[in-house]
């Protein structure tokens, strides 16, 4: 046998140049949300004490007015429910001094800063009918059918 010599070399201290991802942070741009304007949506007829429409929501008691547009006179306060609803404390709907045909009026949400559209007061309401109107109504058209048909029947002899 014969012994043959082996050389080892020593571990060096050798850097190695490893790449490591690193995070940069970048802004990312958020939308500011745009208020809902006040839409007034019922309530405008000559005469009407109430005026109905929708908002942003939750408005206070307060912010929410109703104005006169030739002279922003202020016709009644309220606010707006979590749906958005005009209200005034617990009913629907924001009181307002009586309307007059021709008056050009809008809400404004004083707590955002922003009007809504404005509204022209319709003339006369409609008639509608109480219980004796219906009644009439009722029997006119059943004397009238009834009229109509001795008629028919009678030719077709």
């Amino acid at each position: 046998m014969t012994a043959t010599a082996t050389h080892t070399l020593p571990a060096t201290n050798t850097p190695t140049n490893t790449p490591t991802p690193t995070s940069t942070p970048t802004n990312t741009p958020t939308s500011t949300p745009t208020v809902a304007a006040p839409v007034i949506t019922g309530g405008g007829q000559a005469g009407s004490t109430l005026v109905f429409g929708h908002g942003a929501p939750n408005i206070p008691i307060g912010q929410l007015e109703i104005l006169l547009a030739s002279d922003d006179s202020v016709l009644g306060t309220g606010g707006t429910d979590g749906a958005g609803n005009f209200i005034n404390g617990s009913r629907t709907g924001i009181p307002v001094t009586a309307l007059t045909a021709g008056e050009t009026i809008f809400a404004a949400d004083m707590q955002h800063g922003v009007n809504g559209p404005q509204v022209v007061v319709l003339g006369g309401q409609v008639p509608d009918l109480n219980a004796w109107g219906a009644a009439c109504l009722g029997l006119s058209l059943l004397i009238l059918t009834t009229v109509r048909l001795r008629r028919a029947a009678a030719k077709s002899r």
